[in-house]
């Protein structure tokens, strides 16, 4: 494309409940998948550090991470030793040259090629992520899958049977066939750009008038991923080298349906304000502080923003766990300034009786 090259890697992440929905019998498949095409060397560590990451990719620039608790990563600019994961996948996932200079080297990667699917719950998600991941791009380079209704209790747990086994072999056996092949640039045939051209300008468009950066990133970053599965679907489908109208019509959709997702997931943000952890998180840096936790220093001790904070010190003084007490000082200028503490009126914060 004009402004640059799209290549088919993706970030995935399903979100759902814990024990009911299987995230992990889901990501296994994959796994599964891999290791029968005989390109299990392609899995990468789970996700550790920054710089453990670039240096694997120095040495294998193509690579998958598969994990099924995926949550420490959207909450990894909470932790120091994490700071830099979520700028630095934002940043290769384009596949541009990337290199970052560490204390006593400089790490880089001339082609990275990462794709990367996990799972976490609603909670975990919310409660590492803030508005700004959205807003800077590294949030809506994702696609996101949640469950469409409450999982069938009556349902009988089934076993992995001759049928499981042809499908997963049928899988690898394309994985292979497309492994054999030698990169190669795809070509629209017939009006297959036009369709994606009027499509995304529509969809920018309505962004733009929305006056929404959030809306306007997810847009952007949609509108490349149905460029991502037009080139994946041409390849499994045995049309390599050229996107034809009707392929460029189903990835359209899909982009819009993982596009409805990311909509879900905003709309919902306010139920998962307060959660429990968060709760706690905040509960216990009160404790710890003594006289000393004011809203500055709860928020050191938690890595919490204001925003974030806010509405956990209401709920718990809202249920009495947490008293504030406002004291007005005179500055030598005369002018009057509020200080206010909080204090914990309990040593143990009942977490799980509070929804």
């Amino acid at each position: 494309m004009s402004f640059g090259d799209i290549y088919p890697n993706i970030y995935a992440c399903i979100i759902a409940r814990s024990s009911v929905y299987h995230k992990s019998s889901a990501i296994h498949k994959p796994r599964l998948v891999l290791q029968r095409a005989q390109l299990d060397r392609l899995l990468l560590s789970e996700l550790a550090t920054s710089e453990g990451l670039l240096k694997e990719l120095q040495g294998q620039p193509s690579g998958v991470i598969l994990r099924d608790e995926i949550g420490t990563l959207f909450d990894s600019n909470n932790v120091k030793y994490l700071r830099n994961l979520k700028p630095d996948l934002t940043a290769i996932f384009d596949c541009f040259p990337y290199s970052r200079r560490l204390s006593n080297e400089e790490i880089k990667v001339e082609k990275p090629y990462l794709s990367i699917l996990g799972a976490t719950t609603p909670a975990r998600f919310y409660e590492g992520i803030s508005l700004t991941d959205w807003q800077d791009g590294f949030l809506a380079r994702w696609l996101f899958t949640m469950p469409e209704r409450d999982p069938d209790f009556d349902a009988m747990t089934g076993l992995f049977v001759i049928q499981h086994e042809a499908r997963v072999q049928q899988l690898a056996n394309g994985l292979n066939r497309l492994n054999h092949y030698e990169l190669t640039d795809f070509l629209f045939t017939d009006n297959a750009h036009q369709l994606w051209d009027t499509w995304q300008r529509e969809s920018a468009r309505n962004a733009f008038y929305f006056g929404d950066d959030v809306a306007a990133a997810i847009v952007t970053r949609y509108a490349a991923y149905a460029l991502k599965f037009a080139l994946i679907l041409s390849a499994i489908n045995g049309d390599w080298g050229s996107i034809t109208p009707d392929t460029m019509q189903t990835a359209i959709h899909l982009a819009d349906s993982y596009k409805g997702y990311a909509h879900r997931l905003l709309a919902e943000k306010d139920e998962h304000k307060v959660s429990g952890a968060k709760l706690q998180r905040v509960f216990v840096a009160i404790v710890k502080l003594g006289e000393l936790a004011t809203a500055k220093r709860i928020m050191q001790k938690t890595g919490l923003k204001k925003i974030a904070l806010t509405p956990c010190i209401d709920r718990l003084s809202a249920e009495g766990a947490i008293v504030p007490t406002t004291t007005t000082t005179k500055a030598k200028n005369g002018r009057e300034y509020e200080h206010t503490v909080y204090t914990a009126m309990t040593k143990e914060l009942p977490i799980k009786a509070w929804k």
